[in-house]
């Protein structure tokens, strides 16, 4: 919730279905009918490419080895850094990596990406 009450921009939940499991009624469509990771994230875009609404789910099981990994990449991909990579150069050193659930902070290269994203004072 925003400081006023109001409701958020980016909705966070957990979501009863287990990671592997088939995800069905999320309300998010390009995830029913898929298997569920341990995080998912979607938001909504006006016309001028802003992100207007967003949901994050978390699987009912992620537990808590993986969980600061986990939200990070899922909160950080809400900001419209959609997209994951894959290869062993990014496992240990980014939040993007698609095979690694290890990193914490954004650092390096993530925190570039993010402040190019969104330079200070925008």
């Amino acid at each position: 919730r925003g400081p006023d009450g109001s409701a958020a921009d980016i909705a966070i939940r957990y979501f009863a279905t287990a990671e592997g499991d088939i995800a069905r009624r999320s309300g998010i469509p390009d995830l029913d009918g898929h298997p569920m990771t341990g995080g998912h994230v979607s938001v909504d875009f006006d016309a001028e490419n802003r992100i207007t609404a967003g949901m994050i789910l978390f699987a009912a099981d992620i537990g808590d080895q993986n969980v600061a990994s986990i939200v990070l990449e899922e909160l950080t991909q809400s900001l419209g850094l959609l997209y994951d990579i894959d290869g062993p150069a990014y496992a240990e050193t980014s939040i993007f990596s698609e095979t690694g659930d290890e990193v914490t902070q954004l650092t390096g290269q993530d925190a570039a990406l993010l402040l190019l994203h969104y330079p200070p004072g925008t």
